[in-house]
């Protein structure tokens, strides 16, 4: 048994947390802070610790640095609710802990998405300073993005991937970005960003370019369907989550509430995010009966739709609204049809 405490944060996690916890049992100690989970996150929490936490939401950062701040072992590894230490993973940490050589260490994680190893696009292999000595160093970055930082000291590899389950389905993944956009948009307003500096010209160049990097320049497309809907996807949020920037500019509320929930208010983005979720599963379904999905549906529609509402409806006359409105009604037919596609990748594993 290691001399380490594995550190998580969770909230609502009932439909992940015994497999992680499970993957956890050969660490001396587990730490689990909460922010308020209402299903059964806690009780089978309890069933592997007792040294669980409640800490009202206060972001990624400032969460993981309060479960390091409770462990009673100086090595720390950090682990998420939706990931898993193989024990393949766990021999490899035993055995560096046994002599270590560095004080922190990259782990590759192995993300999941739509049933799929994602190899590409960014994805993998995804390294993340996860194994850690708690003195050299302490959580930091900008929420939503929280990395352990090591000031002075040095780092290796552990030669073995995280499993990382990403997203149960697309509904999650929509669920999910929709917060990791709100909470960007809200770091980047304190930090200074302005409604008055967002324009279209750079809402349409950063979804280009996004859409470049991933799917191009690291190599998306070898992934198929699943590297075409991982790019397409961080295209959209991309233009979502500065277009919530832009909004906060004339809404008194704030872009993100206090608490890891479904909500991000004032935005009127992330209603309609929400509504479309719901209204896309009963078409999708509707599409799906039809029995095929291909390119032309999840790659080709939307960009038509985004075309006709934008250039031959004339929205580009509303400025940025118009824009954000063109962008939402071509999210909706991607989709429409990236469920309908699911839903069929479902079916075809049932039959297997």
């Amino acid at each position: 048994m290691a001399d380490l405490t594995a550190t998580i944060i969770t909230y609502n996690e009932e439909k992940t947390i015994q497999a992680c916890l499970e993957g956890l049992t050969w660490a001396k100690e587990i730490v689990v802070v909460d922010s308020g989970s209402s299903d059964r996150t806690l009780e089978i929490c309890r069933g592997y610790t007792v040294k669980i936490v409640y800490h009202p939401w206060v972001g990624f950062i400032e969460q993981k640095n309060v479960a390091v701040s409770l462990a009673t072992y100086d090595w720390i590894l950090n682990i998420d609710a939706d990931e898993r230490v193989s024990e393949e993973l766990r021999h490899a940490i035993e055995r560096e802990l046994s002599a270590p050589r560095h004080d922190g260490y990259w782990i590759a994680r192995r993300n999941y998405f739509l049933g799929r190893w994602i190899r590409h696009g960014g994805w993998y292999p995804d390294r993340v300073l996860r194994l850690f000595d708690r003195r050299t160093g302490r959580f930091g970055g900008r929420n939503p993005h929280a990395y352990f930082v090591i000031p002075e000291g040095s780092v290796g590899f552990i030669d073995s991937d995280l499993i990382h389950y990403t997203y149960q389905d697309l509904s999650q993944y929509l669920q999910k970005q929709d917060w990791y956009s709100g909470i960007s948009a809200s770091e980047r307003v304190k930090w200074g960003r302005r409604s008055g500096s967002i324009t279209q010209i750079e809402l349409l160049l950063r979804a280009m370019l996004k859409f470049v990097q991933v799917y191009l320049l690291k190599r998306g497309f070898l992934d198929g369907m699943h590297g075409w809907i991982v790019a397409a996807g961080a295209s959209y949020f991309n233009i979502f989550k500065y277009a919530k920037v832009w909004e906060a500019g004339f809404t008194r509320d704030r872009i993100v509430s206090g608490a890891p929930t479904d909500g991000l208010a004032g935005s009127s983005i992330h209603r309609q995010l929400w509504r479309l979720d719901a209204e896309t599963q009963a078409s999708a379904e509707s599409v799906e009966r039809l029995g095929a999905v291909g390119w032309i549906d999840v790659a080709v529609q939307p960009l038509l739709t985004f075309a006709k509402v934008y250039l031959y409806r004339q929205a580009c006359r509303n400025g940025l609204r118009g824009l954000v409105d063109a962008t939402l009604m071509s999210f909706h037919i991607f989709v429409r049809h990236v469920k309908a596609w699911e839903l069929l990748l479902r079916r075809e594993r049932l039959l297997e």
